[in-house]
Parts: C-alpha cells; structure tokens; sequence
C-alpha cells in the first residue's frame, strides 16, 4: 500500500509540474504579445 501511495504522489508531482509549466508558458506568451502588439496590429486590418 505504501509503494502505490508514493506512485500517486509522484504522480501528483508531476501533473503540479506541468501545470506550473503551462502556465508559465502562457504568462510569456502573454508578455510578448504585449510587447509586440504595436508591431502586428495590422495584420488586424486585412480583409480576409
């Protein structure tokens, strides 16, 4: 019973992990198409 409640925490873990990582990867996202708004703000403007 033990090693099946170590196996639940490391995969408790690793499912934290990937969230902080996803979720980091959105704040960067986010910053850069802040950062570069400006500049690609017309593609906005083309008629499709």
């Amino acid at each position: 019973m033990k090693l099946q409640r170590g196996w639940s925490f490391a995969e408790y873990l690793a499912v934290l992990a990937g969230l902080m990582v996803l979720w980091r990867g959105a704040q960067a996202a986010l910053a850069l198409l802040i950062e570069y708004h400006d500049e690609f703000s017309w593609t906005l403007m083309i008629p499709f």
